[in-house]
């Protein structure tokens, strides 16, 4: 099994396809997840590549807090791609009907909102670039993924690793989807104390998304250092500290995490999820 962190992802596929279906009147860009879709007559959307509504509507509201830090007044829809069934005005057709879905969707949501003018548009569209940019920045490095795996395989030296019953690997440990959300939460807990006490120097942000499929329920989104090593190091110290006679015992962290879940579970939490360690300054 090998650490999930960048596959290919289908939004590169769509991309191509949307651009030839819708041409150059829409401007589109690859915001990692989705593609924003800008329009000077019809506004904005977020398209995604499958007909999951929530990640359509989370990537509708980033883009709209983008277009608000510009100063743009236009507005982004969610749209969801489905090959067998329509819900408007989220889930349209996939495949050549997704232009005419696309068109006429965001042409009837723009009724209210005015066109777009030429340095306005030029604005959007800068906007929406930055936004992307800044958004493929929260993607899992896998850099940091490796260096993370090679910490865990370095101190655990190939003895065996259990979690609630079952033996795994190390690539399991470090899985987004699998075990990593529990090792980074007891890390952050134990890391808490040490950063503030050095005025937040140090810190580090786990961003977690909910995830049905996850092991967890959650995945490993994104993670913000200030230095690799400051994250390796607490890191390190809950897997060192779950050594139980020549096995490491991770059933601890399991529990530290549902327990986190459980006692801080709000709307919000129930789709993303933010540790802030003091800062990552």
């Amino acid at each position: 099994m090998t650490v999930a962190v960048a596959p290919t992802r289908p939004v590169e596929t769509l991309i191509v396809q949307a651009k030839e279906l819708l041409g150059v009147e829409y401007h589109l860009v690859d915001c990692f997840a989705y593609i924003a879709i800008l329009h000077p007559q019809f506004g904005a959307a977020a398209l995604v590549p499958d007909d999951n509504k929530l990640d359509a509507e989370t990537g509708a509201s980033e883009l709209n807090e983008a277009f608000k830090k510009a100063g743009i007044l236009t507005k982004a829809i969610p749209l969801a791609l489905s090959a067998t069934s329509v819900e408007p005005p989220i889930l349209i057709r996939s495949g050549p009907q997704m232009a005419t879905d696309i068109a006429v969707t965001m042409g009837r949501a723009s009724v209210s909102l005015q066109e777009l003018s030429s340095d306005q548009y030029t604005a959007a569209k800068v906007a929406l670039e930055k936004h992307a940019i800044e958004r493929r920045k929260r993607v899992l490095d896998p850099t940091l993924m490796k260096m993370i795996q090679g910490a865990i395989a370095k101190v655990t030296e190939g003895k065996r690793i259990f979690a609630g019953g079952p033996e795994v690997s190390v690539e399991e440990v470090v899985m987004p989807e699998f075990l990593l959300p529990a090792v980074l939460l007891a890390a952050a807990e134990n890391w808490t104390m040490p950063v503030a006490a050095q005025q937040g120097k140090g810190g580090f942000v786990v961003h977690m998304k909910a995830d049905d499929s996850a092991v967890l329920m959650f995945r490993v989104s994104h993670i913000e250092v200030s230095s690799p090593l400051l994250l390796m190091l607490p890191l390190v110290d809950v897997i060192r500290r779950s050594k139980r006679g020549g096995e490491y015992i991770l059933d601890e962290c399991i529990t530290r995490f549902g327990n986190f879940i459980t006692g801080h579970l709000t709307p919000e939490l129930e789709t993303s999820l933010e540790l802030r360690i003091a800062t990552s300054s």
